[in-house]
């Protein structure tokens, strides 16, 4: 399969985490999380990639598998 890179190309800053569960961590900080997917934004006129997960010791993190799962 063949590929476009160009529309998976982002704005070469560190890719952003967004953790969603019940608890404020660290802005800095490692932890161990589930993945459920990714969001791409535009910022600034670049492609800017947020990847969407939950801690895995978040009291809803067995019920949460994917981002249709997310409350809204």
């Amino acid at each position: 399969m063949n590929h476009d890179r160009s529309t998976a190309q982002g704005d070469n800053d560190p890719v952003d985490v967004v953790e969603i569960g019940m608890k404020q961590h660290k802005c800095g900080g490692v932890y161990k999380v589930k993945p459920l997917g990714v969001l791409a934004m535009i910022d600034s006129g670049e492609l800017d990639w947020k990847v969407i997960c939950i801690a895995i010791d978040d009291p809803k993190a067995s019920l949460v598998n994917d981002v249709p799962d997310v409350e809204t």
